[in-house]
């Protein structure tokens, strides 16, 4: 079932186009509804330009009557009949036309059977040779998906473009890394593909674990859930850069300032905490971070190569004294964790209880699952998840 966009949504996004305060948008959006609806009322058919033409539908009826003469009946039902017009109804046009982007330094014969078994489905291939090549099509007529070469030059420019825009974040990307880098030393932030495949393989299991993945991609709700998923070298350079993007994304996506600047915050503690406890400050290990935002909440999970710690025991030896102290439950969990991880003061686990609502580790302590509940924007909603804040083993 396709989301519906109420007119709340669509009075943000105006302000932001606009530069406008909501309030301001909203009033506008309102006005033009109510001019619109008087108009198509009246009996006027209404186009807006380049996006629709708008009229109803249903005339009087005249019927002859017993005397021989004719009377003029209201009809029965009147409906709206919309036609797209314009770029609406060209990039409607297009939409239609689902195309695969396919990046890769040269042609072959991988290429032509990917065309082959596409086309006789009714999908378009179209071949670029690099990643910039690619970013320029973006624009004149977005894919429906991407299967890209990680060799390809400018390959992971252009996922960061998809994925760090809210609008193509939901387009589907299958890497396919050649035979041998799996291991190789990440230098960079690197925005991964939502499925990466590792040669060498048949093209039967290629095209199998491939098309499944963007078919339940193409499918889903295309605007409801953004994922993100980053490798990067522990140095400090790519912790900032990972905080600047997440704080963008989420700003893109239309999040409160205050809320992303507390998810940066709290994010940058995870990776200074990796960093330092994990790697033991040796800044050629690997961090993957993963960023998912829904309708509901934001997760944010830190993922280092260290060999972990025991929260178990730590969150334990706070349930003991739990009846002993008055102290919040929270604050005792955090000052156990911090003096696990020997931290001197408060420590990175205690700062970041203050910016989120849930934080998360595995087993054995080497991956931390942050979760911050979104702002509530219905003042009738009557459970703010956000009470419902706990540390979990």
């Amino acid at each position: 079932m396709a989301r519906v966009v109420n007119t709340d949504e669509l009075a943000k996004q105006l302000a932001q186009r606009l530069g406008v305060r909501e309030a301001e948008a909203k009033h506008m959006l309102g006005e033009m509804c109510s001019c619109l609806r008087d108009t198509l009322a009246a009996g006027r058919p209404v186009e807006l330009g380049d996006l629709v033409s708008l009229s109803v539908e249903g005339r009087p009826e005249l019927r002859e009557d017993e005397s021989g003469g004719f009377s003029a009946y209201a009809p029965n039902r009147r409906e709206l009949a919309a036609a797209p017009v314009g770029a609406l109804k060209i990039a409607l046009e297009k939409s239609t036309q689902a195309s695969i982007l396919y990046i890769a330094r040269g042609s072959g014969a991988f290429r032509d059977v990917l065309a082959d078994h596409f086309g006789r489905r009714g999908w378009k291939l179209v071949h670029a040779k690099d990643g910039h090549e690619a970013t320029g099509r973006l624009d004149r007529a977005p894919p429906a998906a991407v299967i890209c070469e990680c060799s390809a030059p400018g390959w992971s420019d252009l996922v960061r473009e998809l994925k760090g825009n809210p609008h193509t974040n939901w387009i589907p990307v299958v890497g396919i890394r050649a035979q041998g880098t799996a291991d190789d030393v990440v230098h960079r932030l690197t925005v991964l593909p939502d499925l990466v495949i590792d040669e060498p393989f048949e093209f039967s299991d290629f095209i199998r674990t491939a098309a499944a993945e963007i078919a339940e991609r193409v499918t889903a709700a295309q605007h409801d859930l953004r994922e993100l998923h980053v490798e990067m070298p522990g140095t400090q350079t790519a912790r900032r850069e990972a905080c600047d993007l997440i704080e963008e994304v989420l700003f893109r996506c239309g999040q409160p300032e205050e809320f992303c600047r507390a998810a940066k915050g709290a994010l940058g503690e995870a990776l200074d905490n990796a960093a330092r406890h994990g790697h033991r400050h040796v800044e050629c290990c690997t961090i993957e971070l993963r960023m998912i935002l829904d309708p509901r909440r934001l997760v944010l999970a830190v993922r280092d190569s260290g060999e972990g710690f025991n929260h178990a025991a730590a969150l334990s030896a706070v349930r003991g004294i739990a009846n002993r102290s008055s102290q919040d439950p929270l604050a005792r969990a955090a000052a156990a964790l911090k003096s696990r991880r020997g931290d001197a003061k408060e420590g990175g686990l205690g700062r970041m209880l203050k910016l989120v609502d849930r934080i998360e580790f595995n087993r054995i302590g080497n991956e931390v699952v942050l979760t911050k509940f979104l702002p509530v924007r219905d003042a009738d909603t009557s459970t703010n998840p956000r009470a419902a804040a706990s540390l979990a083993e």
